[in-house]
């Protein structure tokens, strides 16, 4: 059996469809779509 993801928190920070718009800072690359 596989385990359970339980996701506690989320927040949108930026859509991007071009390197340009991509965010400057690092963060964690993370992506949920359901």
């Amino acid at each position: 059996m596989k385990e359970r993801v339980i996701i506690t928190q989320g927040r949108y920070l930026q859509s991007a469809v071009k390197q340009e718009q991509y965010p400057k800072e690092k963060r964690p690359e993370i992506v949920f779509i359901g």
